[in-house]
């Protein structure tokens, strides 16, 4: 299964690592230094960073999405669910994770 991550990208669900929510203004120092160091060593695709909404990070790559990081996650959720995985959500904090797939999605 793969999901619409927008522009015309679309990403097998078991390489998704993590959906980060880029509309909050408030991202972590760790995570925007992720992000610096993703754009220095060119491993960001999709749309710019002003247009983008949410993140996927893959093992490879980094894309930046203007589709909002809750409706990415509810797309996985269905599709992990259509594949016959049980969808269980384990929330703390500012984040989900999905068990039974290696997805971590931040909504906060």
């Amino acid at each position: 299964m793969y999901l619409h991550v927008g522009l015309q990208i679309l990403l097998h669900y078991k390489d998704i690592v993590a959906i980060l929510n880029l509309e909050d203004i408030n991202l972590s120092p760790i995570t925007a230094e992720f992000l610096e160091i993703a754009v220095s060593e060119k491993r960001i695709r999709g749309c710019t960073r002003q247009a983008a909404k949410s993140c996927i990070i893959t093992d490879k790559e980094v894309y930046y999405s203007n589709i909002s990081a809750h409706t990415l996650w509810k797309r996985c959720c269905r599709f992990v669910k259509q594949v016959g995985h049980d969808v269980k959500l384990s929330k703390k904090e500012d984040y989900c994770i999905l068990e039974g797939a290696s997805v971590f999605c931040s909504n906060g």
